[in-house]
């Protein structure tokens, strides 16, 4: 990347092939070439091989010691000739946060008279960036970062209030914002379906506040739930059969499931505390979400029928709306940090939250780039 701002994208790893110099004498020289350089001196060929998604177009920057630079193509090679014999160090810089290489850092590569030494770079690009909430410059707005909290850029510019993002009607830089809604009530809460073509949200445009599904081009607008009761917060699983939801039927909030129809609806929470923001698991076997069964809120993590409910808050700390990465390995989830709201991620089996917004405005209604 460049010279250009991170981009949206997360971290693989990957490593560097290094192909040891060649012996040249005569025609005999391999694979490796005669250098038309200085007596004592040889060629230094990188290859770079870029993979994954959304990989960057502006290349990156390869020092080969102290004195000379070039840039390179993601999927490019740079050839460094006349280099006198001898040990240099290689540094490839440039890469977005997202992408990363075994090879970082400063490698030690060794140039043979007459010959042409080869080096490749294999990177791996993929997503892990994160949407939320913020009113650090006024009125809520949306806001993007890397996962390590990294890249903070304001999306939405409105003077009103922007809040509830889910990847939709906008690209990742804020431009291209599509109204999808025109209804005198109020909808929020948007969930893209899996394969991208429906948007699950709540709206109380009928009686009280229900779960409806949108075409992604804002048509065909169909009510999935019709009990008297409140149903919000949909999440769709991750083969877009079914959806998981909040209501109040029974009392209180607990976390209820259907079919992505409406059909078969089946209660997965039963306690008298308050259960809400589900979030289904990349691999479809687990829901995470937070409660206040402790008497404050932090995030327990269950089987898609509502089995073995594992809290994985840590004591004392106050976690919610939990959303997972999109390897399921982390959450991205809402800690209260000296009475203030902060986006934090932590492993989602053994706990821990590290703070990335950092700021003394409130964050919130964090949402992981699928």
């Amino acid at each position: 990347m460049n010279g250009v701002g991170v981009r949206a994208r997360t971290i693989l790893g990957l490593g560097l092939a290094a192909a040891g110099s060649l012996a040249a004498c005569g025609g005999d020289g391999g694979g490796g070439g005669d250098t038309t350089g200085p007596a004592g001196s040889g060629t230094l060929d990188v290859m770079m091989v870029t993979t994954g998604v959304e990989l960057d177009p502006d290349g990156y920057t390869l020092n080969l010691g102290t004195s000379q630079s070039q840039s390179v193509a993601i999927n490019g090679n740079a050839t460094f000739t006349n280099v006198a014999a001898g040990t240099y160090d290689l540094t490839l810089s440039g890469m977005a946060v997202s992408c990363t290489s075994a090879a970082n850092g400063v490698r030690r590569v060794t140039v043979t008279a007459n010959t042409t030494t080869s080096v490749r770079y294999d990177i791996s690009c993929s997503r892990k960036v994160i949407v939320f909430v913020s009113s650090r410059d006024g009125p809520d707005n949306i806001y993007r970062m890397n996962e390590d909290g990294s890249g903070q850029v304001r999306l939405t510019t409105s003077t009103g209030y922007n809040r509830q993002p889910a990847w939709s009607r906008m690209n990742a830089d804020g431009t291209g914002v599509v109204r999808l809604t025109n209804d005198p009530g109020a909808d929020g809460e948007p969930a893209w379906s899996p394969n991208g073509s429906r948007i699950a949200f709540s709206s109380n445009r009928g009686t009280n506040v229900d779960v409806y599904v949108i075409d992604a081009t804002g048509a065909n607008v169909s009510r999935l739930t019709t009990d008297p009761a409140d149903d919000r917060s949909p999440t769709w699983s991750p083969d877009g059969t079914m959806i998981a939801f909040v209501t109040n039927r029974d009392g209180n909030a607990e976390i209820y499931r259907m079919d992505a129809t409406g059909a078969s609806q089946v209660r997965l929470t039963n306690n008298p505390a308050d259960d809400g923001s589900p979030a289904w698991s990349p691999s479809g076997s687990l829901i995470a979400f937070d409660t206040r069964r402790s008497g404050h809120s932090e995030i327990y993590i269950m089987g898609i029928n509502g089995t073995n409910p594992v809290v994985r808050t840590q004591p004392g700390d106050v976690e919610s709306q939990p959303r997972w990465s999109p390897d399921g390995t982390m959450l991205v989830f809402v800690t209260a940090v000296l009475n203030n709201d902060e986006v934090c991620i932590g492993n989602a089996g053994t706990g821990g939250a590290q703070n990335i917004s950092n700021n003394v405005a409130r964050d919130y209604r964090p949402a992981w780039r699928p």
